[in-house]
């Protein structure tokens, strides 16, 4: 997403996942694992779920952004749907190239339909307990570095919480 990750991307030694719609890039000595087997775009087969195994050791940073663009927080998301039972109701799709015919086809899948709009929200409560996130400047824009594995935790239980208290409201 963005100028930032496009411009990292390019560069040798980073490692791609595979997935169609929602690919990542991953550096250094967990790298492969980090991008291996991208089977879902932000559940538990996915790079944001091998991060957040990594614990102490899995960061996000977040240069110049708001945490709405904070694509860590897709696997609270996921977690929050799979365990109230929400259904997968978006079809997303892509045009991949078929190994054995080399020609492109259109595949399509069933997602959740992701939705980052409370993602402010969660990101301002997590940053007001002390000790979850250090806030500095590189150059002129706000950083924000946390460890991936509490924010996952904390935005899960915030989703269960604020996020039920809608569905039953509707």
């Amino acid at each position: 997403m963005g100028k930032l990750a496009e411009t990292f991307r390019k560069w040798p030694g980073i490692l791609r996942s595979e997935h169609p719609q929602h690919s990542m890039i991953a550096f250094g000595k967990n790298a492969k694992l980090i991008i291996d087997k991208h089977i879902d775009s932000c559940s538990e087969q996915s790079p944001l779920a091998r991060l957040y195994d990594l614990n102490d050791n899995g960061y996000v940073l977040l240069l110049g952004v708001e945490y709405e663009n904070n694509t860590s927080l897709h696997l609270s998301e996921y977690r929050f749907q799979t365990n109230n039972n929400i259904e997968k109701t978006f079809i997303n799709g892509a045009s991949i190239e078929n190994p054995e015919t080399k020609k492109r086809q259109w595949i399509e899948w069933n997602d959740y339909d992701y939705d980052s709009k409370d993602f402010n929200d969660i990101g301002r409560v997590f940053d007001s307990i002390e000790g979850n996130t250090t806030i500095g400047s590189v150059g002129l824009a706000k950083a924000r570095l946390m460890k991936q594995y509490l924010l996952i935790d904390f935005a899960t239980d915030w989703m269960n919480k604020n996020r039920m208290k809608k569905t039953q409201a509707n």
